[in-house]
């Protein structure tokens, strides 16, 4: 049975929403909002996009917009555009049989929003609500699950998560997104459906398991998809990590440690994986940009870090520089969660983050490139050729400034580098 929202809801609804919604009801036709926008309204949270549903067919649509993009007609939606936003409406309409655990082999178009939201994943997002007539459709009791924090699924949970795997991973997303808990039937229902993860493709998963990730409690869903059997197919490394000797032990450490890192996909990635072996494959093949697959495996191949409160400050630069300038900050506050995680403490990191500051460490050079002279001034000022010596000079200089700072000034590196090419010269390291 409809039921009237209060008005602060509608309120919360924009005006072009509204506009469109009217246009499709002067046309004899409903609009109304649907999924993940309306259960935000509902929990008083800013819903990030607003998609609509209509009896309208598409064909229709575009007859009664100005802008209107084709985006999908097989499934019946397209998008329509005022001024700089942009609007999906997709035509109610119900699925066929979906064949590979992904997508429905064919649509047919239906006039009722009731029969639209019985395809739909989750009864939290299988609500809709019409602004012109200040009514919505909850067929599934969607409200009732939003209050008492809970995630089930549509009608019959096996049905829902063989049409669509990737629905298992977008439970456990929501579970951490929302905290909210999943019932029994559904987590019965993921249990004998999981293995259909195998038929999504990486990008899909790889785009939902970030968001579980970045969310505001990934506890949750993490334990959702090792629980249900489901992160082999996720993410073999953190899944044999969990289920191989002392997995228990690994798994709170894990838990606990992405928990604490910080909110952003190279960190979470990294504590992750911290303790897990043959990870660099699955890296590899996650569709992470080039960069930030390279950040991940070069903190990882640093991490867990062993610390010692008796490492001289030539240890301390030889580390910064292993790390690099650009990653110390997110190396540090990974390595605060992972000591966290497993002691408790994270005394040793503050240890190491306090003398980083006291060295300096981001005026100091740690590389050839900042040292205060390159390959060209030498050759000029000792008069030799180029060569492979210019490199045992360079990477000398560069070990003598991390010993003492104060060196790197050209000046004193030309002296430097004079004595280093004598010395290599005479023991025949340069011939």
């Amino acid at each position: 049975m409809p039921f009237v929202f209060k008005d602060n809801i509608y309120k919360q609804i924009p005006d072009n929403v509204i506009s469109i919604c009217e246009i499709l009801e002067q046309n004899g036709e409903s609009g109304w909002v649907v999924g993940g926008s309306i259960r935000d309204l509902i929990m008083d949270k800013d819903p990030k996009d607003f998609d609509l549903a209509t009896s309208a067919t598409p064909q229709k649509v575009i007859s009664l917009f100005k802008r209107v993009i084709p985006t999908g007609l097989k499934h019946g939606t397209v998008t329509v555009l005022i001024k700089n936003d942009a609007y999906e409406i997709t035509t109610f309409r119900q699925d066929g049989d979906y064949l590979d655990s992904r997508h429905p082999e064919n649509v047919q178009f239906v006039t009722d929003i009731n029969d639209d939201l019985s395809r739909r994943d989750f009864t939290i997002n299988a609500i809709a609500y019409n602004p012109v007539k200040n009514i919505f459709a909850d067929p599934f009791d969607g409200v009732t699950d939003i209050k008492n924090r809970i995630i089930k699924a549509v009608g019959n949970a096996e049905a829902r998560f063989n049409e669509d795997a990737l629905r298992i991973l977008r439970c456990a997303r929501f579970s951490a997104s929302l905290g909210f808990e999943v019932e029994a039937d559904t987590i019965k229902g993921i249990l004998t459906t999981n293995e259909g993860l195998k038929n999504i493709s990486v990008e899909r998963i790889r785009e939902e398991f970030i968001k579980l990730l970045l969310s505001d409690s990934p506890a949750l869903g993490l334990d959702i998809l090792f629980k249900t059997g489901s992160l082999k197919y996720i993410s073999p490394p953190v899944n044999n990590l969990f289920t191989g000797k002392d997995g228990e032990s690994y798994y709170k450490i894990t838990v606990k440690r992405v928990e604490k890192s910080p909110k952003n996909i190279t960190a979470k990635m990294v504590a992750a994986l911290i303790d897990t072996d043959n990870y660099i494959e699955w890296i590899e093949n996650f569709t992470l940009d080039n960069k930030t697959k390279k950040e991940i495996i070069h903190l990882l191949t640093l991490l867990p870090l062993k610390i010692s409160t008796s490492m001289s400050n030539y240890d301390l630069r030889i580390l910064a520089s292993k790390i690099t300038k650009s990653a110390i900050e997110i190396f540090l506050e990974i390595a605060k969660a992972d000591e966290i995680a497993k002691t408790g403490s994270d005394k040793n990191v503050s240890f190491l983050e306090a003398e980083f500051k006291k060295l300096k460490i981001y005026d100091t050079p740690l590389s050839v490139k900042e040292l205060n002279i390159n390959g060209d001034q030498i050759i000029t000022a000792l008069k030799i050729k180029p060569g492979v010596h210019m490199k045992i000079i360079l990477n000398t200089l560069l070990d003598e400034v991390m010993n003492n700072p104060q060196l790197n000034k050209t000046d004193e590196l030309i002296k430097l580098s004079e004595k280093i090419y004598m010395e290599a010269t005479s023991s025949r390291v340069i011939k």
